[in-house]
């Protein structure tokens, strides 16, 4: 009996000591992790917004912004796309197509580039962590269009980090939404410059 207390005693040392080691390795592994991507997709409206809404909430929890705009009229609403993840990445932006009732049109900057937003090819710059990217939608009320029609136009944001054998890839969303209100004020409502 003695003599298993000693082999026990022994060993005690040797297991502190593998998982020490064990230990180290594991922090190694854990700091060469691969990266858990995030988009975090922000909306706002025109100027008299001055924060974004969205932040850290990421889909598929609704968010979501409402205007009410006369027929002939429009609004704007500024996209904020942000890297949230701790790795560089670049992402897809889609959004929706303009119809007998609504026209709409995206810009990054001055560039015109709906067709890239609709057919879901847009990509944004190479974002490094916490880096931004800004778009804006336009949403033009044909004159035509009835008071009190509604439009959502979702606006989706996806990672293109490598994605493993059945997974998908990391996105968010937001909406911008249109009430038409041939009383609304001209607060919201702004005749489309494009």
């Amino acid at each position: 009996m003695k003599r298993t207390a000693r082999t026990f005693a022994l060993l005690v040392p040797f297991a502190m000591i593998a998982a020490l080691i064990g230990g180290t390795e594991l922090a190694a592994a854990q700091t060469t992790a691969p990266c858990v991507y995030q988009p975090d997709a922000q909306i706002k409206g025109g100027p008299a917004d001055s924060t974004y809404s969205g932040n850290d909430i990421y889909y598929p929890v609704g968010q979501s912004l409402q205007r009410q705009v006369r027929p002939g009229f429009g609004d704007q609403f500024n996209i904020k796309v942000e890297n949230d993840s701790d790795c560089s990445d670049m992402f897809i932006v889609h959004g929706a197509g303009s119809s007998m009732k609504y026209r709409i049109a995206y810009w990054s900057g001055p560039l015109n580039v709906t067709a890239d937003v609709v057919a879901g090819t847009f990509t944004t710059d190479p974002l490094g962590a916490g880096e931004s990217e800004y778009l804006l939608a336009f949403i033009y009320v044909r004159p035509t269009t009835r008071s009190g029609s509604f439009m959502t136009d979702p606006i989706s944001v996806r990672s293109m980090a490598p994605v493993p054998v059945g997974k998908t890839a990391p996105m968010d969303a937001v909406s911008a939404k249109v009430l038409v209100n041939r009383r609304a004020g001209d607060f919201n409502s702004q005749r489309p410059d494009a």
